[in-house]
C-alpha cells in the first residue's frame, strides 16, 4: 500500500507589516515575534540552491543568533518532505534550521543542527530549541538540548518579554485593517 502524506488546502491570507508584504499572516505574526523580542531578521533572503532540490527560498534568516539561523515556518506540523528540505538547507549551509510548526508559542521548537565538532562526517542532527529563555535576549543564542521535556510544558522559561511578544503577535493582525495593533 502506497503511503500518501494529507494535503490540506486553504487559503493564505497575505499580509503587510512594516513595510514588508509577508506571503502569510503566520509568518507575519513571527516577524511580530521577533521584533518585540529584539531579533533581528531576514525575511525569505537570497534562494539557496539545494543538493538534487532545486533552489529554496527560507522563511527567515536571522543573522545574529548562533552565526546565523534559518527559520522555516508552516501553519501545521511539518510534512517528511517539509523536514527533508529543512535537513538539506542545514546540510548546504551549514546554519541551524528551526522549523516554527504553528502561531508562536512559549513551546519547544524542533531544530537541525550541522556541527562538525559533534557531526565530523558533516551529517546533521535533530535536537529542540527554546525560542523564550532569558539567553535568546542576553546571550543572542536559543535554550538548546531539552532532552526529554515535554514540547508544551517549557512555558515557565519564558521571560516577561518573551510573555508579551506571545501576546502581541498572537493579537497582530486580527482587526479588519491588516495592520498591527
Amino acid at each position: 500500500m502506497e503511503k500518501r502524506e494529507r494535503i490540506y488546502k486553504f487559503n493564505v491570507v497575505r499580509q503587510q507589516y512594516n513595510g514588508v508584504q509577508f506571503r502569510s499572516r503566520l509568518e507575519a505574526r513571527w516577524a511580530v515575534w521577533f521584533d518585540v523580542m529584539g531579533i533581528p531578521y531576514v525575511y525569505e533572503p537570497e534562494g539557496v540552491v539545494l543538493w538534487r532540490g532545486g533552489v529554496y527560498l527560507p522563511d527567515f534568516y536571522l543573522p545574529r543568533h548562533h552565526g546565523g539561523v534559518y527559520c522555516e515556518v508552516k501553519p501545521d506540523s511539518f510534512t517528511e518532505d517539509e523536514k527533508k528540505k529543512c535537513r538539506m538547507l542545514c546540510r548546504v549551509t551549514q546554519r541551524p534550521v528551526i522549523m516554527l510548526d504553528g502561531a508562536p508559542e512559549p513551546i519547544i521548537y524542533p531544530c537541525y543542527l550541522w556541527d562538525a565538532t559533534i557531526a565530523p562526517s558533516g551529517d546533521i542532527y535533530e535536537t529542540d530549541v527554546v525560542l523564550h529563555a532569558a539567553c535568546t535576549h542576553t546571550e543572542r543564542r536559543f535554550y538548546s538540548g531539552c532532552g526529554e521535556a515535554d514540547r508544551w510544558n517549557v512555558g515557565t522559561m519564558a521571560t516577561d518579554r518573551a510573555l508579551d511578544a506571545y501576546r502581541t503577535a498572537l493579537g497582530a493582525f486580527s482587526g479588519e485593517s491588516g495592520h498591527a495593533e
